[in-house]
């Protein structure tokens, strides 16, 4: 796919939910914040392994989304900083939960330019299918399959269980890679990469600001690292 034509959908899905808009306002929404996390772990693996800053923007219209997601290391040096661009589209039903499509391009920005699609290191892109379950069975399914640039193309697959204890939300995890890409996610052949849970909570500071406050535990059982990350945002 060419870059120009990953632009034009972007372009076009927001222009869409944006006027949309106008004719059903009641229908769209859009949302913002950021987190502070100790450090960037992601599906398992270490990305920056000192703080970093994420801001987020959404726009939302009926089931479809669109939005720019944001890691930047507060220590510069030998850092890597992403901007992610990502599009989807969600069926909710009552009774069986929520299923989705998302396609993703997570830019690497450290060294690149926002056209640099020929050089294998700026962008990654990735198409994947969701679901979440009702509120009678908490389980989420994310399937993700690399497919650009050639050298990465791999399959990544999580499964999630969310409850509560007291008044934090508590969410375990696992996931893996089918070892399409070793380069990317480690492995030559079928294995979890990442299981851990989750601690959370949000702190309301007004009619339309929360802080969301997190600490994951997150094992890798391919590399055999484990991490501790703590996370505190702000969501308007």
């Amino acid at each position: 796919m060419q870059f120009k034509n990953i632009k034009l959908l972007f372009s076009t899905i927001l222009i869409i939910i944006i006027t949309s808009s106008l004719q059903a306002q009641s229908s769209f929404s859009l949302s913002a914040g950021g987190d502070i996390v100790s450090r960037y772990i992601w599906r398992g693996l270490e990305i920056n392994g000192t703080l970093n800053i994420q801001p987020t923007v959404e726009a939302t219209y009926g089931g479809l989304t669109a939005g720019l997601w944001g890691s930047y290391a507060f220590a510069e040096r030998g850092s890597t900083n992403e901007l992610d661009f990502y599009a989807g589209y969600t069926i909710s039903t009552e009774s069986a939960g929520d299923f989705g499509l998302l396609f993703t391009d997570y830019y690497f920005t450290t060294g690149h330019k926002l056209s640099d699609v020929s050089d294998t290191s700026a962008h990654f892109l990735e198409a994947a299918v969701t679901y979440s379950g009702p509120s009678s069975i908490p389980i989420s399914i994310f399937l993700a399959y690399t497919f650009k640039p050639a050298s990465v193309k791999s399959l990544y697959w999580e499964v999630g269980y969310s409850t509560s204890i007291d008044a934090f939300g508590f969410d375990i995890f696992v996931g893996g890679t089918d070892g399409g890409a070793a380069e990317y996610y480690g492995s030559t052949e079928f294995a979890v990469i990442t299981t851990g849970f989750k601690a959370s909570q949000d702190i309301t500071l007004g009619e339309a600001l929360q802080m969301p406050l997190s600490v994951s535990f997150i094992l890798n059982p391919k590399q055999e690292t484990v991490y501790l990350v703590f996370g505190v945002g702000l969501k308007i």
